[in-house]
């Protein structure tokens, strides 16, 4: 039985030597009730091909959707959403300032985001970190990318801003969907 599950956690700061991805820490099931979630830990076992399977497929869709919109390769593609991913995670962490960017007409800007070095990005992919020099400066020479002091920023939300728009809409749909089929599958969430 698999037994490690993915929790996303706040970056800050520097990224640890010896980290695969910066951006998650693995929790075991047993690490469940520590946390506080004894009836979460029940819940994931009784169901966990269930959650599995509709996850995947949602993964599956948005990754998908995000080929389709754009004009990327599926590995700049990811690059991409890594970068995008890691310049707002800390929103998460303060509600107020979701909150304050939580519509499709309040981009997050410029001064909001926190910048990714390459070696970070590199890092969270498991990619060498020849491989995503290449690739990122490739993104940068395109305008997909913008280097700002402290690392990379995307570009997306001003070069492109329907898309984004739409990207959201779309990703809006599809964990509606999960949530709904997970709901109607009997997972508790």
């Amino acid at each position: 039985m698999v037994e490690r599950l993915v929790r996303n956690e706040e970056v800050s700061g520097s990224i640890p030597l010896g980290s695969t991805n910066p951006f998650r820490r693995d929790w075991t099931l047993q690490e469940f009730p520590r946390l506080g979630a004894s009836n979460l830990a029940s819940a994931v076992t009784d169901n966990l091909r269930v959650i599995s399977r509709l996850s995947m497929d949602y993964v599956v869709s948005i990754y998908s959707a995000i080929l389709r919109a754009g004009a990327h390769d599926p590995l700049d593609a990811l690059l991409l959403s890594t970068v995008a991913v890691a310049n707002v995670a800390h929103l998460n962490a303060d509600p107020d300032l979701s909150r304050a960017h939580a519509g499709i007409d309040q981009p997050e800007p410029m001064e909001v985001k926190r910048p990714i070095s390459r070696n970070a990005v590199a890092l969270s992919l498991g990619l060498s970190y020849e491989t995503a020099r290449r690739r990122i400066q490739k993104l940068l020479d395109a305008g997909a990318l913008i280097e700002v002091d402290g690392g990379l920023v995307g570009a997306n939300e001003t070069a492109h801003p329907d898309m984004v728009k739409a990207m959201a809409e779309q990703n809006a749909i599809l964990l509606r969907r999960m949530v709904r089929n997970l709901r109607e599958l009997g997972v508790d969430i």
